[in-house]
């Protein structure tokens, strides 16, 4: 692939030609916006003047060709500086070329931002579609361009304020896009280490669980004053074990955890 001041060398004649400022920048950005979607275009078209019109409108009818417009001079928005015509660089006029690979064909993405940058298409037209071709009209009728009527200065400051708002408006949608990518990262980074404190705390419940054998002891602890509640979770069982050792009451409490195993043995036997 070429790189972008290579493709845009490649129109840079044709488009120092283009008088309407407006018109100037959206064919530059239509470039740029081309290229950054994976596809590369050629501007073949600019200010066409009225005798370069006449001998276009000849061809196929009084000199070799096949016709290509039905415009005599004047009677096209190339004579105003307010059209452009275009080809794909790869894929020439292939509209169903798709060089990207992107499943959609490369010309349609050429029209869609030729769209979002104030464009009309050639290729809506009802009768005698031009495929290749884009205007900027600015609501001037060809019968007001020859009678000396131009776009105003406030109709092509606005234009221009539009196709600048373009890459305001998707830098914000990317820096919106960074931003959601980060709080995604962070909200699986956070759920991850709730995981794992989850666990860990699961882990500490279950390793501080007291046995149910020594529900007594601990009450009978508690009343001692060793503890300060019998369900004091705070406690790792082997230091409350520590704690009823020293009290003499560990051998006890195993003691009777044996008879109260051996006593339900005893009934199962006796069944």
């Amino acid at each position: 692939m070429s790189t972008l001041a290579e493709v845009q060398a490649k129109s840079a004649p044709i488009i120092s030609q283009i008088q309407n400022e407006a018109v100037r920048l959206a064919t530059l950005k239509l470039i740029e916006r081309c290229y950054k979607r994976g596809v590369e275009i050629r501007i073949t078209q600019g200010f066409r003047t009225t005798e370069e019109q006449n001998a276009l409108y000849a061809q196929g009818r009084t000199t070799p060709g096949a016709i290509v417009t039905n415009a005599r001079g004047g009677q096209s928005y190339h004579n105003f500086s307010l059209a452009i015509d275009f080809v794909l660089i790869k894929g020439g006029y292939n509209m169903k070329y798709d060089g990207d690979s992107d499943g959609i064909a490369d010309w349609v993405e050429v029209v869609t931002e030729a769209k979002s940058l104030g464009f009309a298409w050639g290729g809506d037209w009802k009768s005698f579609k031009d495929d290749p071709h884009f205007e900027m009209t600015f609501g001037l009728f060809l019968a007001d361009l020859r009678s000396g009527k131009r776009p105003s200065s406030t109709q092509i400051s606005k234009a221009i304020s539009q196709i600048n708002a373009l890459d305001d408006k998707e830098e914000e949608e990317r820096m919106y896009e960074q931003l959601e990518k980060k709080f995604d990262e962070f909200k699986k980074a956070a759920e991850a280490q709730f995981t794992a404190l989850d666990e860990k705390l699961k882990l500490l419940e279950k390793r501080h669980a007291v046995p149910a054998w020594a529900d007594k002891l601990l009450s009978d602890m508690k009343q001692k004053n060793l503890i300060t509640s019998i369900n004091d979770k705070g406690y790792d069982f082997s230091t409350i074990a520590q704690m009823m050792k020293n009290a003499g009451m560990l051998e006890k409490a195993f003691l009777d955890h044996v008879a109260q195993i051996n006593k339900g043995e005893h009934k199962n036997e006796s069944k």
